[in-house]
C-alpha cells in the first residue's frame, strides 16, 4: 500500500490536473471532503498499484501522476 511506496522512499509527483480532477469528485455540498478518500482510491491509488505491478519503482525513485484521457497516468520520472 502507501506505507510501502514511504518505506521505498517512493515520491508520487501530482499534476495540477489531477489535483482539479480530484477536487471536482471529491466534494459534495452536503458532506464536504469526505467523498475525497474514495476519490483517491478509485482514481488514483487502485490504478497506480496496478501500475507499478508492471512497472516496479526503485528506491529514491519519482512518479508522475496526471490525469489524461479521463483517467490517471503515471510516469517514472528519468534518473540523471
Amino acid at each position: 500500500g502507501r506505507e510501502g511506496l514511504v518505506r521505498g522512499g517512493v515520491q508520487v509527483r501530482w499534476s495540477e490536473a489531477l489535483v482539479e480532477r480530484l477536487a471536482s469528485i471529491g466534494f459534495d455540498p452536503r458532506y464536504g471532503a469526505r467523498p475525497l478518500q474514495r476519490a483517491l482510491e478509485r482514481e488514483v491509488v487502485a490504478p497506480l498499484a496496478r501500475w507499478l505491478l508492471t512497472n516496479p519503482a526503485g528506491a529514491g525513485a519519482t512518479i508522475h501522476a496526471d490525469w489524461r484521457d479521463g483517467a490517471c497516468a503515471f510516469r517514472q520520472a528519468k534518473a540523471f
